[in-house]
């Protein structure tokens, strides 16, 4: 999931969308009412897209130096739309299979309606910047601290661990 921010009609929106990058393209979709979509259906839309993925909560010994270690990635760019409806197929079916892998071949495609209905928007990632934890500034600051890891994914989830791991936070050693 990324965050979409856009003006539109003079004030800041934010949303929350999925995403697909393909190549040195990241790729947005939704529906031609969202008003943010059908603001870059016509013309270029200066867009800003972040997408944060939380791996773990750093407990120190003092709430103060309480963290989190997560790795981001922030995106500004113009988004245009994709009007070739091959490129555009294509795109739809990486979303698909983004989400759930070969499941594309698994569907019916998109009927016209359906595909009328959709619009997808490109943003060529020129300068994307990343952040990352750095964990040998983090480890001058605290002395054990605990690592609660926030799985991701299929099956990841922590219902799927026994009882006794769930309460038992990981120590990262320095």
């Amino acid at each position: 999931m990324c965050h979409v921010g856009v003006v539109v009609d003079g004030w800041p929106h934010v949303l929350p969308t999925l995403h697909v990058r393909r190549g040195d393209t990241l790729h947005l979709h939704g529906s031609v009412a969202a008003r943010m979509l059908a603001a870059g259906s016509a013309a270029a839309l200066p867009v800003c897209v972040t997408v944060s993925l939380l791996d773990g909560l750093v407990l120190a010994r003092s709430a103060f130096h309480h963290s989190v270690n997560y790795r981001s990635v922030l995106v500004r760019g113009l988004a245009t739309p994709v009007t070739d409806e091959t490129e555009k197929r294509a795109v739809l079916d990486a979303f698909v299979d983004r989400t759930a892998p070969g499941r594309s071949a698994a569907c019916r495609p998109p009927n016209r309606r359906e595909m009328a209905a959709t619009t997808v928007l490109a943003i060529a990632l020129t300068d994307p910047a990343t952040r990352s934890p750095s964990r040998r500034a983090q480890a001058g600051r605290w002395t054990s601290p605990r690592i609660w890891p926030c799985p991701t994914g299929p099956g990841s989830s922590r219902s799927t661990r026994s009882k006794a791991s769930r309460n038992q936070p990981r120590t990262w050693s320095t």
